[in-house]
């Protein structure tokens, strides 16, 4: 409650603005994304990027990191390049893969798992097994505490 009076205390005096203090809420470190070329995490990937985050994200094929047709306006489809995205080639099946995340940006605070596909395409165990090396990795090879997992 002290922390929260504090706050307050400091916006009244015009030290901190309430958009400052939605920023600073918001912003994170480095955000892993995996399922980052599909649909769902196309649009994760965009959004963190637009709210001023780094991005890692593990593609099967990198070239399908592409803007997303929902808020990317008349660059949709097109390769998403932004300074502060890095996409590594992997599996999220492979423990190595996923490590891989990790070990390239030491400030991931966060993950996204946005997993999907038919099973004709990624196979009956891949939200299993990827999810599995995610958390593992998480354990091992990072400080990051916060996930999220989405659907569609």
């Amino acid at each position: 409650m002290k922390f929260f009076n504090s706050i307050l205390f400091l916006c009244k005096l015009g030290i901190l603005s309430s958009l400052s203090l939605r920023r600073m809420s918001l912003k994170m470190g480095t955000i892993a994304v995996f399922g980052g070329t599909g649909i769902t995490g196309r649009e994760c990937v965009y959004q963190a990027l637009k709210g001023g985050n780094k991005v890692v994200v593990l593609a099967r094929d990198p070239s399908k990191m592409l803007v997303p047709e929902g808020s990317g306006g008349p660059a949709a489809n097109t390769l998403l390049k932004d300074p502060k995205l890095t996409v590594i080639q992997g599996d999220v099946t492979k423990q190595a893969s996923v490590d891989s995340v990790f070990e390239s940006d030491p400030d991931i605070s966060g993950v996204i798992v946005a997993l999907g596909g038919k099973t004709k395409d990624v196979g009956p165990t891949m939200l299993t097994d990827g999810t599995s090396c995610i958390i593992s990795a998480m354990k091992n090879k990072s400080s990051a505490k916060r996930i999220v997992v989405v659907t569609s």
